[in-house]
């Protein structure tokens, strides 16, 4: 299978099957509904979707994630990982998308998958996640339930479904139509689980997950095969019984992406890295101990204009954080001020801060540093350094500067 890998924003000159495979996907995929504040709110097209197709080839944009078509396999990396080299770029999108979105993936599972030399790629990583957290799930004991069932038995037992028995012609008078209920292996949870490790296993290309979704299979052996729709996932509900399945469940609705519609050529996942990047500012932000209000929507100019900052961080102020290399263009500025003149006029704290990526390869000299405006007014402007990533700690960098006048 021809396999690409860009990161943000790289073109790459193509051979005309696959910009028309590139295409194919920017049509089929489901359409992003990002929520940020710095997603340019465009019309897709089959040249210009989660890929750009040009006269050339094809060019990557802000969307990080995998898409496949027939034969083609394309992935897209984070621009701030690109001086790490694409496992660890992988790694880092990995521990970004966990956080923010709350997958409960361990470390240690990124770092055995990182041990095994497998394929650099966001598929695999998501298979290997999906197929080791199910499994060890399984050996702890296989999810049983209690499933209504309508059959046909010799012998009445649960409930007897008169207003079809009476229906009956003389001859099939002698079974009973009942209504049972069993606890049985053979449920809706379990189904997803199969439908998504046999697709998982026509798509991989790695032995390791080969043979952990051979496994598996074997494993669901008994239960029904059913082709999985959106509305399936939406159909389970998690008690203190089976919620020990929710992060392969999670798991399974990534890689099902649009597979779920029966496209089984043509799928992927992709995420708007701006409202990524938000949210894990959010998630370190409230993990630093502050309470924060998350795109809190308020009037400046009553019932004609509106303010929706990422970040109004209670006791402290309002912040931004800016998915993008640091300039200090004045539409930028010019919009924290108004926030913070907003929170100053209701009577809380206005305190404006900017927050920018930085890695070895991305703002690598941005440094905390203040602005001024001509009212005296200033804007921080603060980088969170994401190279503790690679380390596995929380930067402390909110902690010790929130509290700085």
């Amino acid at each position: 299978m021809p396999s690409i890998t860009l990161f943000e924003h790289e073109p790459r000159e193509v051979d005309e099957g696959v910009r028309e495979a590139v295409k194919i996907i920017n049509r089929t995929l489901p359409r992003p509904t990002s929520t940020s504040n710095d997603s340019p709110q465009e019309d897709f097209t089959e040249e210009n979707g989660f890929l750009q197709v040009t006269a050339k080839g094809i060019k990557a944009k802000h969307y990080v994630g995998f898409a496949f078509a027939g034969d083609l396999s394309i992935q897209v990396l984070p621009k701030v990982f690109k001086s790490w080299g694409e496992l660890d770029a992988i790694i880092g999108f990995m521990k970004m998308l966990n956080v923010s979105y709350g997958l409960n993936i361990y470390d240690v599972d990124l770092s055995t998958f990182k041990s095994l030399k497998a394929r650099s790629n966001i598929f695999e990583v998501l298979v290997f996640l999906y197929a080791k957290s199910l499994w060890e799930e399984i050996l702890k004991g296989y999810h049983r339930e209690y499933v209504q069932r309508v059959s046909e038995e010799k012998f009445l037992r649960g409930k007897l479904l008169v207003e079809r028995q009476i229906l009956k012609l003389p001859h099939k008078m002698h079974e009973f139509t009942v209504e049972v209920h069993e606890f049985t292996q053979d449920n809706l949870l379990n189904q997803i689980f199969y439908f998504t490790t046999g697709f998982a296993l026509s798509k991989t290309r790695w032995e390791g997950n080969k043979r952990l979704l051979e496994s598996l299979m074997l494993v669901f052996a008994d239960v029904t095969p059913k082709r999985i729709t959106p509305r399936d996932f939406e159909r389970v509900h998690f008690t203190r019984l089976n919620e020990r399945f929710r992060k392969p469940f999670n798991l399974a609705k990534i890689i099902l992406g649009s597979i779920a519609e029966g496209r089984e050529n043509i799928g992927g996942f992709f995420v708007d890295m701006n409202e990524l990047f938000e949210r894990f500012i959010l998630w370190a932000l409230r993990s630093s101990g502050f309470r924060v209000h998350y795109q809190r929507e308020f009037w400046f100019v009553k019932d004609v204009l509106k303010a929706r900052p990422d970040y109004v961080i209670e006791g402290v102020g309002v912040a931004d954080a800016k998915y993008r290399e640091w300039n200090a263009e004045p539409d930028i500025l010019r919009q924290i001020y108004v926030y913070s003149k907003i929170l100053e006029f209701q009577g809380e704290e206005g305190r404006a801060f900017l927050i920018f990526p930085r890695t070895e390869g991305f703002n690598k000299d941005l440094e905390p540093q203040e602005l001024e405006f001509f009212d005296g007014s200033r804007i921080e402007i603060l980088p969170y350094d994401l190279e503790v990533l690679r380390e596995g700690y929380l930067d402390p960098l909110f902690k010790a500067y929130f509290g700085k006048r």
